[in-house]
């Protein structure tokens, strides 16, 4: 806000390099979330507070009106969205959003959100300042602890694949109003403060990125050929997987997160039941977890 779109280094964030004035949002909004694809590290996707999704491209800065809040890309190559209180899936073309579930927090007001190559979700919330980890297949979000600063206004999480770190672009209230890039420990939620953003500057760095690749390998590749058919369904769901691996358990989950009480058997699940609607589709094997949206018509 004020210093557009631009680039800092994570060894060196004091020196900052403005690519373009930002999103081209109205007075009075602000550009709150983003991240960079990682199939494609010369595009992003942003947001602004009312809800205007944009395509970024990196270089040049310039951005292109898409219509969302809050982003990251799974290591998997999948978008994810979260609001205060919920987590979805996006997609971009045409752009869309399914509810995957509720966090699970009353009164929550969850302000980022930064997924590592495990799959796991990260976020925190301003009003309690602890940090949280985040079940991508439900929403659900379990208290790691305190984050040890007052997060107040703009904040924003990134996973950094080469040092397998998640960083905020903080902004402390009770430090001075300094934006502060930190890294969080994923298992007590503490953060480490490494250094000023734009030092001496009111400024809050509303969202960061930064290039991360797509994680490939044996089990990520045996699950690209599971098959899940037809996709919309009305009888019968089908679920076919290679020779190799073996389905330890599914989970269908309606748009509120919660679990229906559907069950597979010789590779189908019976869907007739069901009212019509999206649904998302958690998919254990012994080669990873699957997670598919599903159209019950």
């Amino acid at each position: 806000q004020g210093n557009g779109f631009g680039s800092y280094a994570i060894a060196s964030p004091d020196t900052w390099t403005m690519v373009s004035a930002g999103a081209p949002t109205a007075d009075g909004d602000f550009e709150g979330a983003g991240a960079i694809d990682p199939a494609d590290n010369a595009n992003a996707i942003a947001a602004d507070n009312v809800g205007n999704v944009y395509s970024l491209d990196v270089a040049t800065g310039v951005y292109a009106n898409l219509g969302f809040t809050g982003l990251h890309y799974g290591p998997q190559g999948a978008l994810y969205g979260a609001d205060s209180e919920n987590l979805y899936l996006v997609e971009t073309d045409p752009v869309s959003a399914t509810l995957i579930g509720n966090f699970g927090v009353a009164g929550s007001v969850m302000i980022a959100l930064a997924i590592n190559d495990e799959g796991v979700g990260y976020t925190y919330d301003i009003i309690t300042d602890l940090a949280y980890s985040i079940d991508l297949a439900t929403g659900v979000a379990t208290e790691l602890g305190s984050i040890g600063f007052d997060a107040s206004f703009g904040q924003g999480a990134y996973y950094d694949q080469s040092t397998d770190t998640v960083l905020l672009a903080a902004f402390n209230a009770g430090g001075g109003n300094l934006s502060e890039l930190r890294s969080l420990d994923t298992t007590t939620g503490a953060t480490t403060l490494l250094a000023e953003i734009l030092p001496g500057a009111l400024t809050q760095v509303a969202w960061s990125s930064t290039g991360n690749d797509i994680v490939l390998g044996t089990e990520n590749s045996e699950l690209s050929q599971v098959a899940i058919f037809p996709n919309p369904a009305s009888e019968v769901l089908n679920i076919k997987v290679p020779s190799t691996i073996e389905v330890t358990s599914v989970t269908l989950y309606d748009v509120l997160g919660k679990a229906t009480n559907v069950s597979l058997s010789n590779g189908q699940i019976n869907v007739s039941g069901l009212a019509r609607g999206i649904y998302i589709l958690n998919v254990n094997t012994t080669a990873g977890t699957l997670t598919e949206k599903v159209i019950i018509e």
